[in-house]
């Protein structure tokens, strides 16, 4: 980006009646990029001594305002196939206005229906307009693992297995107690030896 510049050129003049121009870094009507650049005159008498005129072209945006971006797609999150390695993403792809009226699309790192592989992926696109004024849109995809379906089976099948041990137990606490139940108590009457052996020829009987 460039715009050209013009000058009256300096002149010398010399006690000797004599100069000449020996240089000059740049002429009028020249091309002259962003920031400042030198222009340098070189002059000389017969005596080889010289004289210098330097000056400056400065050249500055005009217009300083960056583009602006439309539609900048969100992140998006995808849950990865099992068993494959990359999947595909879609979005709608963002635009830019400028105040000049002119905006350009310079790059973009990826576009719609693009593969993306486990991670996260980021996804770029640079606007620009005729200043040279610059704008991004950035957003993610994040692609990430989903749950084996064998993992699934496994958690079901213990599920499974600890609640039939846990009915089992259930059960089997159940009917002790109940067999505890039915156990006779200690008769009156009868000494603790007595009781002794009448406990033993009921569970006999039994």
């Amino acid at each position: 980006m460039s715009t050209t510049a013009f000058w009256d050129e300096p002149s010398a003049t010399d006690t000797s009646g004599t100069t000449k121009l020996q240089s000059r870094s740049h002429v009028p009507g020249d091309p002259f990029g962003l920031g400042n650049t030198s222009v340098t005159y070189l002059f000389s008498d017969a005596s080889d001594n010289n004289a210098t005129c330097q000056f400056y072209i400065t050249v500055m945006k005009s217009n300083t305002t960056p583009p602006v971006i439309s539609n900048c797609p969100a992140d998006q999150y995808i849950e990865l196939d099992f068993g494959k390695m990359s999947t595909t993403a879609f979005w709608d792809e963002p635009s830019a206005t400028d105040t000049s009226g002119t905006t350009k699309l310079q790059s973009r790192s990826h576009v719609p229906g693009d593969p993306f592989g486990l991670g996260n992926t980021s996804v770029t696109y640079l606007f620009s307009d005729a200043s040279d004024n610059n704008a991004t849109c950035q957003f993610y995809i994040l692609v990430k693992k989903s749950a084996s379906p064998y993992k699934s089976i496994v958690i079901s099948t213990v599920t499974l297995v600890t609640t039939i041990v846990i009915f089992a137990l259930l059960w089997w606490c159940k009917k002790r107690a109940v067999r505890q139940e039915k156990q006779p108590s200690a008769l009156p009457g009868l000494e603790l030896s007595q009781q002794g052996v009448i406990l033993q020829a009921y569970n006999i009987k039994k």
